[in-house]
């Protein structure tokens, strides 16, 4: 483990061509002045100090489970709270986050928040991994 708490990594402004994902481009918020900033994620608490997460992370088969780079959003999805995690939004307020609601947050620009790991996508109890099923759904 290399952090207790980690940036969302969507939320920095690298200089162009210099991205330190193959995300989009234009997925980096670059900035706290946006529309909706208090649904997107800035700062939680994670097991390394940042991550890039995609609607389409699976996710993790155990709590503290190694991430890679088709579960980044893994890094951030931990039980260390009984189902839930702090989270600093862009607009600076704070609030707990539950683990599932972690794919409906707003992670960078182009993020679907209603992807299949999220009621709406049609997730269901079954599919999550044990660890994760009792959780509450969003």
């Amino acid at each position: 483990m290399k952090g207790s708490y980690g940036i969302n990594g969507w939320c920095v402004d690298p200089q162009p061509g210099r991205e330190p994902h193959s995300g989009g481009v234009n997925w980096f918020w670059r900035g706290p002045s946006v529309s909706g900033a208090a649904y997107v994620s800035l700062f939680l608490e994670a097991q390394r100090y940042n991550g890039w997460a995609l609607d389409t992370d699976r996710p993790p088969s155990y709590s503290g489970e190694q991430w890679n780079d088709e579960a980044q959003i893994g890094r951030y999805c931990l039980n260390r709270h009984d189902g839930f995690a702090g989270c600093l939004f862009l607009d600076y307020s704070a609030r707990k986050v539950g683990q599932k609601e972690l794919w409906t947050l707003k992670w960078h620009k182009e993020f679907n928040e209603t992807g299949f790991w999220t009621k709406a996508g049609g997730v269901t109890s079954s599919e999550w991994p044990e660890w994760m099923k009792h959780f509450k759904d969003y």
